[in-house]
């Protein structure tokens, strides 16, 4: 057996300390474990199977950050359509009635031009966090863009819905916002899968809720 150190890091400080072991198991040939072609074989190995490490990390690195909204760390807008039709595809085989979410904070430029954009990147930063530790697991929580959010709410027809993300706006109710920037108020609508006829057709139904929202005076939770 020959045992190979790998470099399966980037170079970068989170890779220090970590230790690879590629073994060549089944040598038979006593030349080739001669020091020389020992030293060979494993730069050989090293070289190769390193190399094919380090790209599927960066791949999957890649992946992650293709999957992400930068500046909150969850989900984007991408990601959600694709869990979207993932979700559609189980109702319409399984029945699993599902609902979407459409969540914007009220009024959140004035926080841009009175605080300033990085007390307002903070409340987004927040209200991401909020959000995820109010949703369920089985929930699927992104960014839209801006200052919009959704809530993918798997197996859960309207009034679960809105028991769930009445428990959500109590979740935000109690953010950590920057020194004198107060809290945000939501709107938001909800619309259930039950009776549409396409993926997109419940997320545009919950958009169109939430305008209802807006127009209502906002802080309001409405429903298609």
């Amino acid at each position: 057996m020959l045992p190979v150190p790998l470099d399966s890091g980037d170079g970068s400080d989170e890779d220090e300390g970590r230790v690879a072991l590629f073994c060549v198991c089944g040598i038979t040939d006593t030349e080739a474990l001669r020091p020389d072609a020992a030293e060979y074989k494993a730069a050989l190995v090293k070289d190769v199977v390193g190399a094919n490490i380090r790209n599927a990390v960066a791949h999957t690195e890649t992946a992650r950050l293709a999957s992400e909204d930068a500046l909150t760390g969850i989900k984007n807008r991408r990601t959600f359509e694709e869990a979207l039709r993932s979700e559609w595809e189980r109702f319409r085989r399984h029945d699993c009635e599902f609902c979407v979410a459409v969540i914007d904070l009220d009024r959140f430029k004035e926080i841009h031009d009175t605080h300033g954009h990085p007390a307002g990147d903070k409340v987004l930063r927040a209200v991401a966090e909020a959000l995820t530790a109010a949703s369920r697991q089985c929930d699927f929580v992104a960014r839209l863009g801006g200052d919009e959010f959704v809530i993918l709410l798997s197996e859960t027809d309207v009034d679960g819905a809105s028991v769930a993300v009445s428990r959500v706006v109590g979740e935000l109710s109690s953010v950590q916002t920057p020194a004198g920037v107060p809290i945000p108020t939501v709107s938001i609508g909800i619309a259930s899968a039950r009776g549409k006829d396409s993926p997109a057709a419940p997320f545009q139904a919950a958009d169109a809720a939430l305008y209802k929202s807006k127009q209502g005076g906002r802080r309001l939770i409405s429903t298609e």
